[in-house]
């Protein structure tokens, strides 16, 4: 009986850490902070969304084989974007062709779309 309860406890306290694990703190104002880019270079990010996202996501960001990005910065931040695009998420696979200062202004203006 008392191994029971004991392992009860401890399935409970377990999630309740795992729980406040999976919750991330508010951010400031601060925008390095909240994983904004501050400029983005609009031209530079629908070319390189073009070439490397259309296939899946659609020409006007409306989805496809992959969701819609129409409103992905009301979901994600940017840097939480620049994320998925390099080491993918789901049934996307990682973008590892596209260079890192590519992702982080496509990141940037994909945060934009709200």
């Amino acid at each position: 009986m008392k191994r029971n309860r004991w392992c009860g406890w401890l399935l409970a306290c377990s999630l309740v850490v795992a729980a406040g694990c999976s919750q991330s703190a508010p951010s400031d104002s601060d925008p390095s902070s909240s994983g904004e880019t501050g400029e983005v270079d609009a031209a530079q990010a629908k070319e390189t969304y073009q070439s490397n996202c259309l296939s899946c996501h659609g020409e006007k960001l409306e989805g496809g084989q992959g969701p819609s990005l129409q409103q992905v910065g009301g979901k994600y931040s940017a840097k939480e974007i620049e994320t998925i695009i390099q080491s993918g998420k789901g049934a996307m696979p990682a973008q590892v062709s596209i260079d890192p200062e590519e992702r982080k202004n496509l990141a940037g203006w994909l945060a934009e779309k709200k």
